[in-house]
C-alpha cells in the first residue's frame, strides 16, 4: 500500500522524507516547494510567497531543515514594521527565549 501525502511544501517533503516504504506526494501545482519558492523575472528575483523563517527551539530540526534546501537558503536579519493610525514601529523577531534571532530567513 502506498501513503498519499497532500502537498509537496516544507511539511509534506519532510514527511515524505520520513515516511518507510511507497509514499506520493500529491501537489497540485507544477513543482514542490509550498510558499518556499523563488523566481526569475527580467533579471531581478523574487519571493514568490514573501519571506519565510525556518524556525524551531531544536537547533537538529533547524539544521534538518535547512540542510533539506540543499544550500539554497539565505540568512537575514529580518525587521517587520507595523502601522497604526500615524505612528510606525520596528519588530524585530526574536526566539520566544529572547536569545538571538529567530534564525535563518
Amino acid at each position: 500500500m502506498s501513503i498519499g501525502i497532500l502537498g509537496g511544501g516544507l511539511a509534506g517533503l519532510t514527511v515524505a522524507a520520513h515516511v518507510d516504504g511507497p509514499r506520493e506526494v500529491l501537489e497540485k501545482d507544477s513543482r514542490g516547494g509550498g510558499h518556499c519558492q523563488t523566481m526569475q523575472e527580467e533579471g531581478f528575483t523574487y519571493d514568490v510567497g514573501g519571506p519565510h523563517i525556518i524556525f524551531s527551539r531544536d537547533q537538529k530540526m533547524v539544521d534538518y531543515m535547512v540542510g533539506l534546501l540543499d544550500g539554497n537558503v539565505e540568512q537575514r536579519r529580518r525587521e517587520t514594521r507595523s502601522s497604526s493610525r500615524d505612528a510606525t514601529s520596528s519588530i524585530l523577531l526574536k526566539r520566544a527565549d529572547g536569545s538571538g534571532s529567530a534564525g535563518p530567513l
